[in-house]
């Protein structure tokens, strides 16, 4: 007979031949095929190997003859090593003779082993053998099996019903189509085949080629399940979990899911891991959820690989191994699997597990948000927002910040709330920060819960609010926001949206406090100097007369007995009162008897208090509220207070806007007294705005400018901590930031411009650079920028002094200016600032008035970065400046412009061994307040 015969491929001097010959032979039956391997002149190969698939091999001998014996129907895969390129032809049933054929020549053959029988059973319309039939060229001959399946279902047989469904349903040696495809499985599935019904149900549950219905995939799914098909039973508990078409139930899904995964489905096995780690239809088991996720994870599933790195990473079921994590991650984010890319890259950025790779985790947290995870969308943006990994980019932050939180993600929420609060990569816009603020701390973010009271105390976006400032505050402090305990505490203490607690002002300090919090460690500082001073009562006393009723135990009344005998030892000089007598009644066993003592009285707010608004809360302490309590401002009319201000112990007291003097008795006892200082300048500062531009520039084009480590760091900590400072003085905040490659001559003269387009003359302005300052040919200053790609020639690029003093001419309003830059030409790596302050100060001359000028050395000496404060020297000192212990040297609760100078004098000398020193230019010798307690 003749048959068609096919080479596979040609793999060097390799040649794999699939050998199909027509043989008779039973099922059981041994196959013997011999032949001979020939050159194209006939004469005999020596040696060449013949290995059949299974593992058999022979030699070709001194004729080229070789033999291979076989007990299998399926087609024969032979393998001849030694030979370029073969024609095989067919001598007899038994026999094979192989040629060499020159290498230009293209052949195409097939030789099939079928048993006669079904062949021609199969040619006679014998449907079981027409499906034997197509299941022999299944996978090798597509559309040959594609018609031997179309025989055999049309002659009613279920299975090929089923498989020529799946030759539709993936275009399998016949055009793809989903309509037939689901013809084919109903027909099978009608039979009570379970592919076909377990096929049938899926294109139910997905709508392919007929449209989308859950019940309807449960049925099929039941069916095919029942009849013990894993994948069906595997699907048939996706559905009872999710409720999809029947009734959620976590028990009867974990049920179908183990019979599934105990056949070793791997979807079941996740799935059923799943399961035991959150405790659905199971009682929760990390053990047995590690050991269902591993059987997935091993066969490839990538859900599972991700879900048992989360158990490496959280030591969840399983000792905690970094390392295993990044290993299953890996696995499961290279096969695409969204949340695997997300922990990759969080590992990466965090260096778990691997070498920290700020690069590596943008290229993973990418993945993952590109396909949606608002987690890696978020970490995306804060890659953008801090250059890590990449360049920053506020613009780019928002957007993926964005992405995010409109998923509902909270800490992209809340990170979108502040980059709308400071004007990041958007215009500022409070109400929006509001708004994302909001929605972060409903889902219980504590940042944004503290961002949120933050909102509501300053009235930004929101009107001002101190109860629900406190609101949002305590919700965040008992979650352990330091920023909110320590705000909290300020709360208690100033009576603010709650009434006034001096033991729950120090308990919130304390808290923030041990968390590092620089307010609360000096709210405590202050707390103590002012008990030793003797300004306050003892804690215990404040306790017992605020809210305490009158009728004192005999207990209470030596406790307040002991506590004034104290405060007098403690501090004889303070001026105690001696209240007028009164008898108090105390029942005690049934039994009266009367005790004489003094009603206590004594003014808690401080002595001396700086004010800019008219109405002041005074606080004070009485033991018998029953007793009258006057008051009266710089000797004028007496007023005496309600008994229920008197039991409240706090009191409102209208002031006029100019110093005075309260004066405050229990009748029958001394007056205490509190100076009032008014402020005017604190009061002009509530409707201002203080705008800060900081730049700072790490990274420069041209090779011969080194790159510095902290200029940028400077900026954003100079900005930081200028906003915390004035949060309470001014009305609003405009800060901008400017680093890396944004630094350009041309962004640095239109955000100046825009600062002086803004300011008003009420308001105050401070602008910092961080970075190199250059010095051309002909001694003229400029700022170095990121576009300067010849340090030799500034002129091209760089911003000069000359054009500064043009920019800043138009800022009218006060305006300090803080320079910590370098001329790198003389300096070596590492270092800032240099010979070019005095030209740069020599440029300065024609600045506007109320202009301060600070630079961080003189012409001779090199300003160092420090590795230890992780800051510029120069910026480090400016830095701690800005702390009342360091620079209020009067004690007036105000740091001006020359204290500011006086510890930059002092300090930069101790921090380089007195080889640095700052210089300080003030055009009209004026001083002016920075900041106000």
């Amino acid at each position: 007979m003749t048959v068609a015969y096919k080479f596979d491929n040609i793999i060097r001097r390799t040649i794999v031949a699939t050998i199909f010959l027509l043989l008779s032979f039973g099922v059981a039956a041994q196959v013997t095929i011999t032949g001979y391997v020939y050159d194209e002149n006939r004469n005999p190969i020596i040696g060449a190997s013949v290995i059949e698939k299974n593992g058999s091999a022979t030699m070709t001998n001194v004729n080229g003859w070789f033999k291979i014996e076989v007990s299998e129907r399926k087609p024969l895969t032979v393998t001849f090593i030694g030979c370029k390129l073969l024609e095989i032809n067919e001598k007899e049933d038994k026999y094979v003779e192989v040629t060499l054929m020159p290498e230009s020549s293209e052949r195409n053959s097939s030789y099939i082993a079928i048993d006669t029988n079904i062949y021609q059973k199969a040619h006679e319309g014998d449907a079981q053998s027409q499906f034997e039939m197509a299941e022999m060229y299944d996978g090798l001959n597509y559309t040959e099996a594609a018609e031997w399946y179309m025989k055999a279902a049309n002659g009613g047989h279920a299975s090929a019903q089923n498989n020529l469904g799946c030759c539709y349903y993936y275009g399998r040696g016949i055009t793809q189509d989903y309509t037939e495809a689901v013809k084919w499985y109903r027909k099978a599935a009608e039979q009570g085949n379970k592919r076909g019904q377990y096929n049938l149900g899926y294109c139910y549950n997905f709508g392919q080629g007929v449209d989308t219905n859950h019940k309807e995939a449960v049925k099929w799914y039941q069916l095919a399940a029942e009849q013990g098909d894993i994948d069906a039973q595997s699907s048939l508990g996706q559905c009872y979990y999710y409720g999809r078409g029947i009734a959620q139930d976590y028990t009867e899904a974990v049920k179908w899911y183990r019979k599934a995964a105990e056949q070793g489905n791997a979807m079941a096995q996740s799935n059923l891991g799943y399961c035991f780690y959150n405790g659905h239809g199971v009682t929760k088991d990390y053990n047995e959820a590690v050991k269902w996720y591993r059987k997935a994870a091993e066969q490839g599933i990538a859900n599972a690989q991700n879900n048992l790195g989360e158990c490496y990473y959280y030591g969840r079921g399983i000792a905690q191994d970094y390392t295993e994590a990044v290993k299953w991650y890996r696995k499961a984010a290279e096969q695409g699997n969204a949340m695997a890319q997300s922990n990759l890259g969080y590992c990466f950025y965090n260096g778990h597990g691997v070498t920290k790779d700020y690069n590596e985790a943008v290229k993973w947290y990418r993945k993952a948000a590109e396909q949606g995870i608002a987690n890696a969308q978020n970490n995306l943006g804060e890659c953008y927002y801090y250059g890590r990994g990449i360049t920053q980019d506020y613009t780019e932050a928002v957007k993926w910040y964005r992405k995010a939180a409109e998923k509902g993600n909270a800490w992209a929420q809340n990170n979108l709330g502040y980059c709308y609060n400071f004007g990041q990569g958007v215009d500022t816009n409070h109400k929006e920060a509001v708004k994302w603020y909001r929605k972060a701390a409903e889902q219980g973010h504590a940042n944004a819960q503290n961002n949120l009271g933050e909102c509501y105390y300053y009235g930004r976006g929101i009107a001002q609010d101190y109860t629900e400032a406190v609101k949002w505050y305590h919700k965040a402090a008992e979650q352990g926001d330091a920023d909110a305990q320590s705000a909290l505490g300020f709360c208690y203490a100033m009576s603010e949206g709650v009434p006034y607690d001096m033991n729950q002002a120090e308990m919130w300090w304390r808290k923030a406090a041990e968390k590092g919090n620089i307010d609360a460690i000096m709210a405590l500082q202050n707390l103590e100097e002012e008990r030793t001073k003797g300004i306050n009562p003892p804690q215990e006393l404040a306790t017992l007369l605020t809210g305490v009723s009158h009728d004192f135990s005999d207990e209470d009344m030596q406790k307040i007995k002991d506590a004034l005998d104290k405060k007098k030892a403690n501090n004889p000089a303070s001026e105690l009162i001696e209240p007028a007598t009164r008898k108090y009644t105390h029942i005690n066993a049934g039994t009266k008897s009367s005790t004489s003592v003094s009603p206590q009285f004594r003014v808690l707010s401080d002595s001396k208090v700086i004010f800019n608004d008219s109405r002041q809360v005074v606080r004070f302490a009485v033991s018998d509220p029953s007793h009258s309590i006057k008051y009266r401002i710089d000797g004028g009319e007496t007023v005496t207070l309600t008994q229920q201000t008197v039991e409240s112990g706090v009191c409102e007291i209208d002031l006029p806007q100019q110093d005075c003097l309260l004066t405050m008795w229990c009748v029958g006892g001394d007056p205490h007294t509190i100076q009032y200082i008014y402020d005017s300048e604190s009061s002009a500062r509530k409707s201002a705005t203080l705008h800060i531009l900081a730049i700072g520039l790490n990274k420069y084009q041209d090779p011969a400018l080194d790159d510095l480590n902290y200029a940028e760091k400077d900026a954003r900590d100079v900005v930081s901590t200028i906003q915390k400072k004035h949060k309470h003085t001014f009305a609003n905040i405009d800060a901008q930031l400017l680093v890396g490659s944004d630094v350009t001559s041309e962004m640095i003269s239109e955000k100046i411009n825009n600062l002086a387009d803004k300011a008003s003359a009420s308001d105050m302005a401070v602008i910092f650079f961080a970075g190199h300052g250059l010095v051309d040919e002909r001694d003229r200053y400029y700022l170095s920028t990121y576009n300067i790609t010849d340090a030799k020639t500034p002129r091209r690029g760089g911003y000069s002094a000359s054009q500064f003093v043009e920019d800043i001419s138009y800022i009218d309003c006060k305006l300090l200016v803080f320079i910590d830059a370098c001329y790198s030409g003389k300096l070596l790596e590492g270092y800032r600032g240099s010979v070019s302050s005095e030209n740069f100060f020599r440029e300065m001359n024609n600045t506007p008035n109320g202009t301060c000028i600070y630079t961080s050395s003189n012409k001779d000496v090199k300003s160092k970065e420090s590795t230890k404060y992780k800051h510029g020297v120069f910026t480090q000192a400016l830095i701690e400046s800005f702390e009342f212990e360091n620079s209020d040297t009067d004690s007036d609760n105000r740091i001006s412009v020359i204290e500011v100078r006086n510890y930059l004098e002092k300090r930069i000398p101790q921090l380089t061994q007195n080889k640095q020193k700052p210089i300080y230019r003030n055009v009209e010798e004026i001083d002016f307040t920075l900041f106000i307690k």
